[in-house]
């Protein structure tokens, strides 16, 4: 376990405009080396160790540490969070390593379920803003529950789950549904990413539903530096 927690690294993926495939982002994404190289079993692992908090302070110092070494980077960078990073106490405290860099850290928020609720979510969220960072709901149309997330965080920005993106030019119903998803997210001056994007088909078709960003193999797959995507993804 501690070689792995000392092998990790940020890979990045971009997230680019619908209308243009241009650059908007970048979602950092953990990989690791030794034997628990797949993230969901460093995860796990990191979990049934009570170490998920090391975990991810390893994993933001990492991304802090890629964008202090490419200050010529300007884009905004998505980060997973896992439920027990959710908290304004740990992402403002002064020693927070994505802090100096939070006017550009869109925190993604996923395992919604395990969230705090009520009031407390509303606070959390203030106090994140305030800070200079923004909020992104994962998952979104995977269930209910990414439903009721939606209604009580309105996010920033939203992410389509993938499960909706696949080959959604051969149903009519998953149509239906990110059209109505993006409706009203547009309402809440919420931007939509759809995640997933795999064919040309696919990006064409939630261009023309009205997703704003894209994200998929189809456009590019993670990447150990920026440096690696220059113009259009």
């Amino acid at each position: 376990y501690t070689a792995s927690l000392a092998g990790i690294h940020a890979v990045f993926q971009p997230i680019v405009r619908s209308y243009d495939h241009s650059i908007f982002g970048y979602e950092a994404l953990m990989r690791s080396t030794g034997p628990f190289s797949n993230p969901l079993q460093l995860i796990t692992a990191s979990d049934a160790l009570g170490r998920i908090e090391e975990l991810g302070r390893a994993i933001r110092t990492n991304i802090a540490k890629a964008l202090q070494n490419h200050p010529e980077r300007y884009e905004p960078i998505f980060v997973n969070l896992h439920p027990m990073e959710f908290r304004a106490n740990l992402l403002t405290h002064y020693d927070e390593p994505l802090l100096p860099y939070a006017s550009r850290i869109i925190l993604e928020v996923t395992e919604r379920a395990q969230l705090i609720s009520g009031s407390d979510v509303n606070q959390t969220v203030a106090a994140l803003r305030d800070a200079g960072y923004r909020v992104a709901l994962d998952d979104l149309g995977e269930g209910y529950a990414g439903l009721s997330w939606l209604v009580k965080l309105v996010p920033d920005i939203a992410k389509i789950d993938m499960s909706l993106v696949r080959d959604i030019q051969n149903s009519r119903m998953k149509r239906e549904l990110v059209s109505s998803l993006v409706s009203v997210c547009r309402r809440e001056s919420t931007l939509v990413v759809a995640e997933g994007v795999e064919t040309r088909e696919e990006a064409d078709l939630l261009r023309e539903i009205g997703c704003d960003l894209l994200q998929g193999f189809y456009f590019a797959r993670p990447a150990s530096s920026f440096l690696e995507f220059v113009g259009d993804a």
